[in-house]
């Protein structure tokens, strides 16, 4: 993992300075670039959602959840490292960390928790 860190940041440092007077850059500035849409499934927009349920895995013991509400709460950032102008070019890049949480919650669950999916990306 270290290996693949130094050649990203070496490449990164040699495509910086071969184009550094045409381009201008910027670490660690927010680009809004692709911002994710509110209906993404794994977007990095906080949200929470209040709902029923069609259809659950089987391993869900309670069977009359059809008629339950749940909520489903999205967590997430978007945390930027470099981003890339080049007016010349009419070029924009722009990467980051992008990470988040899934949580789908049972509030009436009565006999465990109520969480009953968890899902992180990165």
């Amino acid at each position: 993992m270290k290996k693949y860190f130094i050649v990203l940041y070496l490449c990164t440092i040699f495509a910086i300075s071969g184009t550094a007077q045409e381009n201008e850059y910027y670490f660690f500035r927010q680009s809004n670039i692709l911002r994710p849409f509110l209906s993404e499934v794994r977007s990095t927009i906080v949200k929470s959602e209040l709902a029923s349920i069609n259809k659950l895995d089987n391993n869900y013991y309670i069977s009359g959840y059809n008629d339950r509400p749940f909520i489903e709460v999205h967590l997430g950032t978007d945390i930027p490292l470099l981003y890339m102008v080049s007016d010349r070019r009419k070029i924009k890049f722009s990467t980051s960390w992008y990470f988040g949480d899934v949580l789908l919650i049972d509030m009436f669950e009565e006999n465990t928790s109520p969480i009953i999916n968890n899902d992180y990306f990165f």
